[in-house]
């Protein structure tokens, strides 16, 4: 199941990770739909940052390329 969201991660962000929810989603434990987006940072073709709240929950979410084609997500709970 990892691998199949994963796989949906990566494919959403080739096409612009414009869909920041859905690339949060795998990494917090919550479904795009409760997931709200926030303080977005970067853009095309740069690094991008961004929080994810879920279930009164902040998440720091970063993007950072791999590959011509690839990305890695990862989002961490907020430190206060």
């Amino acid at each position: 199941m990892k691998q199949v969201v994963f796989l949906g991660i990566v494919l959403a962000c080739l096409a612009g990770c414009s869909d920041l929810p859905v690339a949060s989603a795998g990494k917090i434990g919550c479904s795009p739909d409760e997931i709200k987006i926030s303080d977005e940072h970067g853009g095309p073709n740069k690094s991008k940052s961004w929080i994810a709240t879920c279930k009164g929950k902040r998440y720091v979410c970063s993007e950072v390329k791999t590959g011509k084609d690839t990305v890695e997500i990862s989002c961490a709970p907020e430190q206060k």
